[in-house]
């Protein structure tokens, strides 16, 4: 069901409990209304004159009176009162019963009236013509009340209709006389069928007064609902790109803002997906491209290396010497790739741990060890007599390290030097990898930290190089608020420049960076 139809169809709903609720409402408002002005006539009129009356003429006195003092004094038959006399009148003698008037021509002759009688403290009233006390009132009069109210219904007389009212017996605040007790009722004739429906009128049109005002209030809402929905769809359609777009300040354009927040989150998390899955393809055909050449080498020489051993030969050192290398270069090969793959992918936050950097300068060193002996290449380290704790993921740093070492090594020339320094600055560490190569030009320098680039020299002594090594070095360094340089070193080759801040020891860093 649409939300406009439920919304019509509940205000419908409401409108006729609403409708009768309002009427009882102003029909207790006015009974309220009535018992006050009943209570209020009847002590305003005693205290102003009635008391006085009534103790003076006791048998004679009701307010207003039946009989004008002429005519008491003449006396003449008392007139019949036309609403009847009180139940606890003198009998009349029966007369013929008069044609029925017309109701509504009774009700134009005779309108509603006040009326007051007086009784006794022992609710007796001297006035034969005083109705006879309902014995509900005297009830709560007796219990201590000062005022006891009700409805009465007066018998239906000839040729006119029924008749009746509210009435209050009220206390006075003198306890003693004829008039210590106050009966004062509203006679009116019986509400016809025009009337009783009147009642309902004015509630019924408030009731449809608010179910409008509603639906005025509520329908631009639903508007704004469903163009909100329109604004979703559109966006989703084009991949969020699109704002859903609401103008305001209130709970719905609230909720539009919360959907483009939501979107900008499901296009960056589709982003990321995207740029994982395009990583990871490059990775596996970087792999692919980038592995066969060296495996292709490796098995070249081991085929070599197995003819030599089936006829006899001593195997030949070099080799031997380079088969490591190749097989050397094809872990380092897959270790740089994956690491490019996830620096591609952004997986950030970095997990950063308190990490020995002597630690990782001693593995770097120990993994490069064996082909730096194969090319007479002589590497050394200096690390201070402290240990150097960084806040560092330390795969990647250690990847970074592996490959300034690898870079120094396997591109420097053979049977020269390659020294690795570690000195502290301060609160910062300083890390230089060296060595003395035949160096760079001016323009290959500033292109070695691309991605992918190589030297001419490099292509020619390794043509089975990526050019990931320096790069990867260099964005590892970055990711961590670290310093990175190439520069020409003093021995005449190159010289990697890594500084950053060192972290603070806690307890437990003497297992860290294993």
């Amino acid at each position: 069901m649409r939300l406009a139809t439920r919304l019509v169809l509940t205000l419908l709903v409401t409108a006729a409990p609403l409708t009768l609720g309002l009427a009882a409402w102003r029909e207790h408002a006015a009974r309220n209304a009535e018992l006050e002005a009943l209570v209020d006539y009847a002590r305003g009129r005693m205290e102003s004159g009635g008391r006085a009356a009534c103790e003076l003429d006791p048998e004679n006195y009701q307010d207003p009176p039946r009989l004008a003092p002429a005519e008491r004094r003449l006396g003449g038959p008392p007139p019949r009162d036309p609403l009847g006399p009180g139940t606890g009148g003198a009998p009349r003698p029966p007369r013929a019963r008069p044609p029925r008037p017309d109701v509504e021509a009774a009700r134009a002759v005779l309108p509603s009236r006040f009326e007051l009688w007086a009784y006794n403290p022992d609710y007796r009233s001297d006035n034969p013509f005083a109705p006879a006390l309902d014995p509900t009132l005297r009830a709560e009069i007796q219990a201590g009340a000062q005022v006891a109210s009700g409805a009465f219904v007066l018998p239906e007389r000839a040729g006119l209709p029924r008749a009746g009212g509210r009435q209050a017996l009220v206390r006075m605040r003198w306890d003693e006389g004829p008039c210590a007790l106050v009966l004062a009722r509203r006679i009116d004739l019986e509400a016809g069928a025009g009337e009783r429906i009147d009642r309902f009128v004015v509630p019924a049109l408030l009731a449809v007064a608010l179910v409008l005002t509603t639906l005025l209030a509520f329908l631009p809402i639903v508007r704004r609902v469903r163009a909100l929905t329109a604004g979703v769809r559109r966006s989703a359609s084009s991949g969020y790109a699109e704002p859903v777009g609401a103008d305001g300040s209130d709970e719905l354009s609230e909720l539009a803002r919360a959907f483009d927040t939501a979107g900008s989150a499901v296009r960056e998390q589709v982003g990321r997906l995207e740029r994982r899955e395009r990583s990871l393809r490059e990775f596996v055909e970087n792999t692919t491209h980038d592995v066969m050449l060296p495996l292709t080498v490796l098995q070249g020489h081991l085929v070599a290396l197995e003819r030599r051993a089936s006829a006899g030969a001593a195997a030949d050192p070099g080799r031997v010497r380079e088969a490591q290398e190749e097989a050397h270069y094809l872990g380092s090969l897959l270790e740089n790739l994956g690491a490019a793959a996830r620096l591609e992918a952004e997986e950030l936050p970095l997990v950063r741990h308190p990490t020995s950097l002597n630690r990782l300068i001693e593995r770097a060193v120990g993994r490069q060890a064996t082909i730096a002996r194969g090319r007479g290449v002589e590497l050394v380290h200096a690390l201070p007599g402290e240990e150097v704790l960084v806040a560092a993921d330390v795969t990647l740093l250690e990847r970074a390290l592996s490959n300034l070492v690898q870079n120094a090594v396997r591109y420097g020339r053979e049977g020269g030097h390659v020294a690795v320094v570690l000195d502290l600055d301060g609160a910062d560490f300083v890390l230089r990898v060296l060595d003395d190569g035949p160096g760079v030009s001016d323009e290959e320098l500033t292109r070695l930290q691309e991605r992918s680039y190589r030297t001419e020299a490099a292509r020619r002594r390794h043509p089975t190089g990526t050019g990931l090594g320096l790069s990867i070095a260099k964005e590892v360094a970055e990711r961590h608020g670290f310093r990175f340089e190439l520069r020409r070193s003093d021995a005449g080759g190159l010289e990697a420049f890594l500084r950053g801040p060192r972290a603070a020891p806690t307890a437990g860093d003497a297992a860290s960076g294993a």
